[in-house]
């Protein structure tokens, strides 16, 4: 029996502008379109996908939003499934919690997984302001039960694949 394939949708924002001449031109962000469910709740929205993620995180709002007052009574330091996480902002702490994740295929299915995903605690500037809306990200964790093919005309076809490299494509 061979697996069958899912083919996600991936949908990209609009291209990010120069800010100065001569800057390169930066295509948009790619994002990912999902259903998430924990309990009897769901929350609708998207992911951006980001191959430097270790794990997939939904943000601090998107969180709030699918959890509505149990976010507010989750103990970032004491909760059994607390982890703290490394990235470009300093350290975040965060709860894991297993949820249901469906999204539609390009044949317009649904298709189910069931995933951990971080819960991040809000954060807030020195000056007392809440940190800025970050995006949910959708990680290497998810990312890893699938292969990523990106493909786009440039002057030449490229395709991008999680398929081991070659030798000689090493040399």
């Amino acid at each position: 029996m061979t697996p069958s394939t899912v083919s996600i949708p991936v949908w990209v924002d609009s291209p990010w502008p120069r800010t100065e001449p001569g800057a390169p031109d930066a295509m948009g962000a790619a994002f990912v379109d999902f259903l998430v469910a924990l309990d009897a709740r769901q929350w609708h929205g998207s992911f951006l996908i980001d191959t430097g993620a270790t794990y997939s995180m939904l943000s601090a709002s998107d969180a709030q939003d699918l959890l509505g007052d149990g976010y507010g009574e989750i103990d970032f330091g004491r909760d059994p499934r607390r982890i703290a996480i490394g990235g470009i902002v300093g350290t975040q702490r965060c709860v894991v919690r297993d949820v249901q994740l469906a999204f539609r295929t390009d044949e317009g299915r649904w298709h189910e997984l069931v995933a951990p995903v971080l819960i991040p605690e809000i954060t807030y500037t020195p000056a007392g302001r809440r940190q800025p809306a970050s995006p949910s990200l959708l990680g290497r964790d998810i990312l890893g039960r699938g292969a990523l093919t990106l493909a786009w005309q440039l002057p030449a076809q490229l395709h991008f694949s999680s398929l081991p490299p070659t030798q000689s494509a090493l040399r």
